[in-house]
């Protein structure tokens, strides 16, 4: 299993704990998509467009 090293600079009075931690396990979400995604790639998978696969996995892809 792949290692991923995630390193954060922020200022505290700018972030809530829950909220910050949310947007790291968004971040770390949309890495682990992308690994998905280079796999079926490399095994000549069909590949649904960013779209479609972002609308699988919850995201809101409507322009606003």
């Amino acid at each position: 299993m792949p290692k991923l090293k995630i390193e954060i600079e922020c200022d505290p009075d700018e972030w809530d704990k829950d909220e910050l931690m949310e947007e790291i396990t968004r971040f770390v979400q949309i890495q682990i998509d992308m690994a998905e995604i280079r796999e079926a790639l490399k095994n000549h998978k069909r590949v649904r467009t960013p779209a479609e696969w972002l609308s699988l996995q919850g995201y809101d892809t409507s322009s606003n």
